[in-house]
């Protein structure tokens, strides 16, 4: 790849009430890590194809300068998510996503008195699913009323849903409820049991009941899917799943099943039971009360219920952080407590606690903080 552009990359950005008081930007540290090389230090933001403004890119600190201008133009007030995509070597697209999972209407914010009429026909227009703390998702998601209201849906439409790499698959729109289906379909396409082990879904409406669907992991960059159109079948093969694994670090692939793919460890070195945590940006927020424990340690958590508390210590202090499990099974996450856990121990994004259990009690933790 020579150039940032030709990757049509993208990544997300969840806007905080501090981050809009200021004029510069923090991009996520695994969509720098991986692509920052190619980012020019001088850069055209287009919003929503309504705006432009110049800004400048501080590779060092992983900053864009000069966008206060964006927050005040569009009224953002925090809890807005922004999506950025590269479509040039010194272009960088956004497109915002207001607090009720909708894009925001881009011409009605700058001339309230026009009373501009959906952009095409709401072609290119986008909402977002967000998976992390809902129930598990295998076939029907709940989209955003206002959304299918302004195009005018039937009762029960047929839809059809694009992934990055051109693979295609059918599903409907149902007015009860409202529901979207047949996300069972990109379920057994991609191998994976459920849209639960993505982190969010944006769809961007093409027009003719059309969309595409880009899926993003927890470091909130986008997942770029191997193969390409002209495979055949739903299924990928042996080699684009393993890169697909390597690509989105996801643990639950029945793929993984079938062909006897084994993953990390989750047998403690020295038969020492224990798991860590990455702190990420998300985790930061004042609105995160929940953090994933990755699937290779579920040595640790197999035997404890649904809803336990367990007790961390780390010298003189403890903290009680309570730890649930969703109705499947799959997926166990640090609720109750993990703020307070965070502000005490002054987390930072990229440090790394490691839980270590306690003589032979599974609810009791030390943990050691791994500064970056």
């Amino acid at each position: 790849m020579s150039s940032i552009g030709s990757a049509n990359l993208k990544f997300v950005k969840f806007l905080s009430r501090v981050e809009c008081k200021q004029n510069s930007l923090i991009l996520p540290f695994d969509f720098v890590e991986k692509y920052g090389r190619w980012i020019p230090k001088n850069l055209i933001i287009n919003i929503g194809n309504a705006y432009e403004i110049a800004v400048q890119y501080h590779r060092g600190v992983r900053t864009l300068f000069g966008v206060s201008k964006v927050f005040e133009v569009f009224e953002l007030k925090g809890g807005e998510t922004l999506f950025f995509n590269f479509f040039s070597d010194s272009k960088l697209s956004l497109f915002i996503v207001g607090t009720k999972a909708v894009e925001l209407n881009y011409a009605l914010i700058l001339d309230p008195l026009s009373n501009p009429s959906p952009r095409l026909g709401c072609f290119g227009r986008k909402f977002v699913i967000f998976l992390t703390c809902i129930e598990v998702v295998v076939d029907e998601i709940d989209p955003p009323l206002s959304f299918f209201e302004d195009l005018g849906f039937g009762r029960a439409d047929d839809l059809r849903f694009s992934l990055n790499n051109g693979r295609n698959f059918q599903g409907s729109y149902m007015e009860n409820g409202p529901k979207i289906t047949g996300f069972e379909r990109m379920c057994r396409m991609l191998g994976v049991r459920d849209l639960n082990c993505f982190h969010l879904m944006l769809f961007t409406y093409n027009g003719n009941h059309s969309f595409d669907v880009a899926v993003f992991d927890e470091s909130l960059v986008e997942i770029i899917f191997p193969g390409d159109a002209s495979c055949n079948g739903n299924d990928l093969s042996f080699v684009d799943m393993r890169l697909l694994m390597f690509y989105c670090n996801i643990d639950n692939f029945e793929i993984a099943k079938i062909y006897e793919v084994v993953g990390e460890s989750s047998t403690p070195v020295g038969d020492v039971l224990k798991f860590e945590v990455v702190v990420q940006k998300f985790h930061m927020y004042d609105y995160c009360h929940v953090v994933d424990i990755g699937q290779k340690f579920k040595n640790v958590f197999k035997s404890w219920g649904k809803n336990v508390a367990i007790t961390v210590y780390q010298g003189n202090r403890s903290w009680i952080i309570q730890i649930r499990k969703r109705r499947d099974l799959k997926r166990t996450s640090m609720h109750e407590g993990w703020q307070k856990f965070r502000d005490d121990l002054k987390l930072k994004v990229g440090d790394i606690c490691v839980f270590t259990y306690i003589d032979d009690s599974t609810c009791e933790f030390e943990v050691e903080v791994c500064r970056k």
